[in-house]
This record gives C-alpha cells, structure tokens and sequence, in this order.
C-alpha cells in the first residue's frame, strides 16, 4: 500500500509542476481606473487625477473617508483622508522632483453615488514650469497609488504656443518632452498638441486577452468607458420597453451559458464523475442542475457577505484565500476520484479466488 501512495504522490507532483502557468489579471470588480487629465502652457501645468475604484474597493474607501460614520464626508475628513493619497503622484522636471499645488479636492457626496459611479474622486493640481529656461523640458509623471491593481489613462493637451512630441508610456508612468517654444523645431511634424492613450495600461506583468480585444475592436467605446460605465447608463435610461427587457433576459442567459462553457467550473471533475460512475444522461442532468444552483447561489452568498463586510476590511485580501481553498477543495476531490479509480483497477488485476460449490442439504422428495 505504502509503495502504491508514494508513485500515486510522485505522479500529481510532476503533473502539477508540468502545468501551464498563465500571468495573473485583476478583475474589474477589485482594481482602480485612473484618467489623468494634463495641460501644458508654456509657463505652468495642470493635472487632473479621476480615481474610479471597482465595486469591492467603494465601501472599504468610504468608511476609511466617513471617520464619524455619520454618512456624510465633511471637508476635513475629505483633506484627511487625501493627504496620504496626494503624494502617490509624482512628478520630475528634467530629473529633478517638482512640487505639485493642490487645488481642489472632489469628494462623492453620498455612497449610493460613489457605488453607482455616478460620482468619483478628483484631485486638481497645478505647477511652476517657468523656472526652467530651456526650451525641451522632459516631464515624467508616475502614479504610484497601487500599481499592481491599477490600470491607467492619460490625457494631455498643449495650449498657449506649446508643443510636446510623441509621451512614452508604461503602464502608471508617463515620459513628456515638452517644447516650450515650437517655432525653433525644425520637423514641425514631430509636434503634437493633443494626445491620449487611446486604451487602458495595464499594471506591470498584465496582458490583454484575447476576449477583451476583440471587444474593444467591435465596440470602440470600451476603449475610453469601462463596460461598467455603458451598463449603469443603458440601465439608467428611463425608456426601456417589454421587448427590451425580454431581449436582455435572452441574451443574459445566453452569455451565463457561453461564461459556463470556460474553464474553471468543474466541468472536468463532474466528467470525470459520471464516466467513473458510468452515469446515464438522466444522473447528468440532475448533477448539472445541482451545479448550476450551488455555483450561482455560492455567488449571491459570498457576493452579500463581501458587501456586508467590505466596510471593514478590503474584499480584495480575503479573495485569495478563498481561491485557495477553492482550489484545495476540487484538488482533494480529484485525488478522491483517481483514488477511487486506482483501488478498482488494483482490485480488477487481482487473480479471482474460485467459488467453492454449493451442496444443497435439502433432500430431494420424489412425488409420484
């Protein structure tokens, strides 16, 4: 039994070591959208920085600004909570740091507005560009608030005579060579006023899948809107018709069984489970309805508890250990099922033992 254990471990060590591994993505629900909105003139620069959070960050963030938990965040526990944030963005002038002035600070007025981004976060910032007699000036801005779960727009404009050639971006940092004086510029072509990144950045190590740029090639606009953004203002709409509402119950439940079809929903052990137990088409069903409730009603359940709780603690530090023990649990089941299959193979190649016969002990009475 002992010999048996050791090659059933040795064989999951060196399956487990040979499997694919993919670069991790955020999801959209748990990770910050930052458009930074940046004006340059020949003498001074503005900034504006939008802070959208997903939906598992908005109560976490309120309740750290609603130091009272009146409901309500006052001007000062607005600048209180902002102070930590303001030095998150960082800018260089030519390699030397350069002092950002707060303008304006924006604060949601209610929750229900900050959940339905209705509302966000602004900062506004201005700068002193004018010190800096040189006609090229190099302007590098870093947004350094959670980069691992950020994805980043930048937005800049040249006014006032200005000009800037092509920014280099990556990911949450941004590189301007900013001209001051356009007119000393032989190739005038090389010149911009205007530019934008055109898609989110993604944080360090991220990639885009394959569904997601497909999207933006269809739909344009999820190029500059988050998918959350066209679904809360198509459902804001007041003019929504019976035919509307079938047609989105359609396509919904068309999209759930698209979504079930993708990796990571059990398909492979429930598989696994019927052919071991040779079930027939009606145990199929049973099981995947079974499925269907459990996993759609674990969603609702763990989606209320996160909610409820989410004011206390950042969803995002639980979710991790959930997968984990998600991810224990199908593993204990998998080796449950090969072990299963691995006794009854053992038992299958064992010689059978002959049956000795059996004697009746009844007499045999003949009637005539």
């Amino acid at each position: 039994m002992k010999k048996y254990l050791i090659k059933l471990t040795a064989i999951l060590v060196i399956a487990f070591l040979l499997l694919p591994t993919q670069i991790a993505r955020a999801h959209p629900a748990d990770i910050y959208a930052h458009t930074i909105n940046i004006t340059l003139t020949q003498s001074d620069m503005q900034l504006e920085w939008q802070i959208k959070p997903g939906l598992l960050l908005v109560n976490f963030i309120w309740n750290e600004m609603d130091a009272d938990q009146d409901g309500l965040v006052s001007d000062s526990e607005a600048e209180s909570w902002s102070a930590s944030r303001l030095n998150l963005l960082l800018v260089s002038l030519n390699g030397k740091s350069l002092p950002l002035t707060v303008d304006s600070i924006q604060i949601p007025s209610t929750l229900q507005a900050f959940q339905a981004g209705e509302e966000f976060i602004v900062f506004n910032f201005s700068t002193d560009l004018s010190e800096n007699t040189n006609n090229a000036q190099r302007i590098v801005i870093e947004n350094g608030m959670e980069t691992a779960k950020s994805i980043n727009w930048f937005y800049l404009t040249a006014e006032d005579n200005s000009a800037f050639l092509f920014p280099a971006q990556k990911s949450h940092i941004l590189t301007i060579d900013h001209i001051r004086n356009p007119e000393t510029i032989e190739d005038q072509s090389r010149l911009l006023t205007a530019w934008d990144s055109g898609a989110p950045a993604l944080p360090f190590g991220q990639q885009k899948d394959v569904v997601t740029e497909t999207a933006e090639q269809v739909v344009p606009e999820l190029q500059e809107r988050s998918p959350q953004e066209i679904l809360l203002d198509l459902v804001r709409s007041k003019e929504l018709s019976f035919t509307f509402y079938f047609f989105a119950l359609l396509i919904a439940l068309a999209l759930g069984a698209l979504h079930a079809l993708t990796p990571g929903h059990g398909k492979t052990v429930v598989a696994a489970y019927l052919v071991g137990s040779r079930g027939t088409s009606w145990h199929a069903i049973v099981l995947g309805t079974i499925v269907t409730l459990t996993h759609t009603g674990s969603v609702f359940l763990l989606g209320i508890l996160t909610l409820a709780a989410s004011q206390y603690f950042l969803p995002t530090t639980v979710i991790p250990f959930l997968e984990i023990l998600s991810g224990v649990l199908i593993l204990g089941l998998g080796v449950y099922l090969l072990w299963q299959r691995f006794v009854f193979w053992r038992n299958s190649k064992k010689p059978k033992e002959p049956q000795p016969k059996r004697v009746s002990l009844t007499p045999k009475i003949n009637v005539t």
